[in-house]
């Protein structure tokens, strides 16, 4: 259940996750290649999907999650139901190297558990709400953080609301033990920032695998479904979305912040050199 605390909304999400020790697991790419034990350790091989919400339009069902990989055959043949609803929903699915998408139609707008039975499992998910219209024309800011200091964490929310006109973060929180999920938000409620939303997922960032040449960050399933998650759940519709780390801070050399250079592109890009 989302829960709201002050400016800030605790947002819950649903995940499902294969059984340790599961007969089917996620394998990685060029599977035969060598890898070290440490790589195994951080590799995603059980998750399903990270998170389950309405799509804007309120006709469609969204599960996301890490590309399947050899666990597309299980996904195909599983059951999605919900109560009250005879017919079965057929996924349409739009797949990655790193992030899944599947989507299901004519979802009856009342439901808000979807049953999936993949073979002799099963799983009852929460349908989550939809935030693209509340974000509307909004500058959001998102980012993922682990064990950051709560005053870094304020710092970067005050600097971009100030010198970059944010008004309105997404934050993912990725296990952190140094603060909870409330007092991160409270941390966040002394800058002015409008719209607040945080989501805790302490789950496997991901490894890079040395294992695939030219893109050894695709293992990075958990950042990578954030970025398609925000805009799909949060900015679909917002003025501009600025992803930066709590220890990156974004300008413009010429524009007066980095929205206004934003609309000065001819397909709506910007990329950032670091320094």
């Amino acid at each position: 259940t989302d829960i709201a605390a002050g400016r800030a909304r605790l947002v819950a999400h649903s995940a499902a996750f294969l059984p340790e020790g599961y007969g089917a697991l996620r394998t990685a790419r060029f599977g035969w290649r060598a890898r070290t034990a440490e790589f195994y350790q951080n590799f995603e091989e059980r998750a399903l999907f990270y998170d389950v919400f309405r799509h804007q339009d309120g006709e469609q069902v969204l599960l996301i999650g890490p590309p399947p990989r050899n666990l597309l055959p299980m996904l195909k043949r599983a059951r999605y139901t919900v109560k009250g609803a005879k017919e079965r929903f057929m996924p349409k699915f739009f797949i990655s190297q790193s992030v899944m998408i599947i989507a299901l139609r004519g979802v009856p707008k009342s439901a808000d558990i979807l049953h999936v039975q993949i073979d002799d499992l099963e799983f009852a998910l929460p349908i989550g709400e939809n935030f693209v219209r509340e974000l509307a024309g909004r500058r959001v800011l998102f980012t993922i953080s682990k064990n950051n200091p709560l005053p870094w964490i304020r710092a970067w929310a005050d600097y971009h609301q100030r010198f970059q006109d944010v008004d309105a973060i997404v934050l993912l929180d990725n296990g952190s033990s140094n603060a909870s999920l409330d007092k991160i938000a409270k941390e966040l409620e002394k800058t002015s920032v409008e719209k607040i939303y945080l989501l805790s997922m302490p789950y496997i960032f991901g490894a890079i695998d040395n294992g695939v040449l030219f893109n050894p960050f695709w293992t990075n399933f958990l950042q990578l479904v954030f970025n398609s998650l925000v805009l799909r759940r949060f900015g679909a519709h917002a003025e501009g979305l600025l992803n930066c780390d709590i220890d990156e801070f974004a300008f413009h050399r010429s524009a007066p912040t980095v929205f206004d250079g934003l609309k000065q592109t001819s397909h709506g890009l910007l990329a950032m050199n670091g320094s």
